[in-house]
C-alpha cells in the first residue's frame, strides 16, 4: 500500500526475473471491478489457474494483461482490521495450479504469522 492508501504497489520481491513485477505491479485500490479489487473488498484469496477462462478473463484488468505474461497466479491480500496492508503474489507463465500442491498452505501460514506478529508485538 502506498503512503496515501489509494494504491497497492509491489515493494519486495523474490524469485527469478522478478524485477519487472516490482516496477509494474501497482493498482488503484478502489473504483474498478477488477478481480484484485473484488478480492480486497471480499477479503478473499485468489487462486487463478487460467487467466484466459471466460468469466475470469473479463475481470482481469487491462493493466495486468498488458504488463504481465502470466496464465496463472495467486494473490493473497494481507488484511489487518479491515484494511489491506499488503498482499502476497505469485505467478506462472503457463496455465495450471499457480503453486505446487501444498504450498498455498504455507503461504497462508506465513500471512497468518505476519498478522499475529502485528497484533501481538513483543
Amino acid at each position: 500500500m502506498n503512503e496515501n492508501k489509494k494504491k497497492l504497489e509491489a515493494r519486495f520481491e523474490y524469485g527469478r526475473n522478478i524485477e519487472h513485477i516490482t516496477r509494474r505491479f501497482s493498482f488503484e485500490i478502489a473504483g474498478t471491478q477488477s478481480i484484485f479489487n473484488i478480492a480486497l473488498a471480499k477479503q478473499k484469496d485468489l487462486i487463478i489457474p487460467d487467466t484466459r477462462e471466460g468469466h475470469i478473463h473479463q475481470l482481469i484488468p487491462e493493466w495486468f494483461r498488458h504488463r504481465f505474461n502470466t496464465l496463472s497466479f495467486v494473490f493473497l491480500p494481507i488484511i489487518y482490521e479491515k484494511i489491506c496492508i499488503g498482499a502476497f503474489y505469485a505467478d506462472r507463465e503457463k496455465s495450471g495450479p499457480p503453486l505446487p500442491e501444498g504450498q498455498y498452505k504455507y503461504l497462508n501460514m506465513l500471512r497468518n504469522q505476519l498478522l499475529l506478529a502485528i497484533r501481538y508485538p513483543s
